[in-house]
């Protein structure tokens, strides 16, 4: 068994600028999939607020998450992306570890 970094992001998005964050939040998550430590990265959407989003992202360690994804090409376009599409304290991230055994 190994230990894997994983993130848990909470957004509200603003309503008015849902289709702009969905298109964003899509190119983001297939930039991040790319990346060499990114193992998993999910998207839900909630069921009975469709401007909320839960992210599930899995990192091969807690350095592939805050350097190299935030030092990634377009992570300064995810970060704009927040910032017009975002309500005020719209965005929460959840730290942790899980064990994983490789098959």
């Amino acid at each position: 068994m190994r230990q894997v970094f994983v993130v848990i992001v909470r957004i509200r998005a603003r309503a008015d600028r849902l289709d702009e964050f969905v298109a964003g939040l899509e190119r983001n998550a297939r930039a991040t999939r790319t990346e060499p430590g990114c193992l998993r990265f999910d998207i839900v959407r909630e069921r009975d607020a469709a401007s909320s989003f839960i992210l599930y992202e899995q990192y091969a360690s807690a350095d592939a998450f805050f350097t190299d994804h935030r030092q990634a090409a377009h992570y300064p376009a995810w970060q704009e992306l927040c910032e017009r599409c975002v309500v005020a304290d719209g965005r929460h991230n959840t730290y942790g570890v899980t064990e994983v055994t490789d098959a």
